[in-house]
């Protein structure tokens, strides 16, 4: 956050945890759930009958007809993949995040 007036920066006590790093120990799945939708990943799921690997990331990005194209569209694109790894970073125990690869 800026102090316009002292132009100072302040920082929170959430970015200073943030900023010790995670844990060098990480903890690692092979399901996950994130708000009732559950994960596995590809090697997880290669005896199951059920698939729930895939994943959608959708992104708004400008786009150009040509070279020359002065007026640009911001557009939405898809990028499609699979689930390989699912890891999650300690800071501590304040906070806690996991990542999805």
């Amino acid at each position: 956050m800026l102090d316009w007036k002292s132009k100072t920066t302040l920082v929170t006590n959430d970015i200073k945890w943030l900023a010790r790093d995670p844990l060098e120990i990480v903890r690692r799945y092979r399901g996950y759930i994130v708000d009732g939708v559950g994960f596995h990943t590809k090697i997880h799921e290669r005896c199951l009958k059920t698939q729930n690997s895939g994943i959608v990331v959708t992104v708004k990005t400008l786009s150009y007809v040509s070279s020359r194209d002065k007026n640009p569209k911001e557009e939405e694109i898809n990028y499609y993949g699979a689930l390989i790894d699912m890891v999650q970073l300690d800071y501590s125990g304040r906070y806690k995040v996991v990542l999805f690869k």
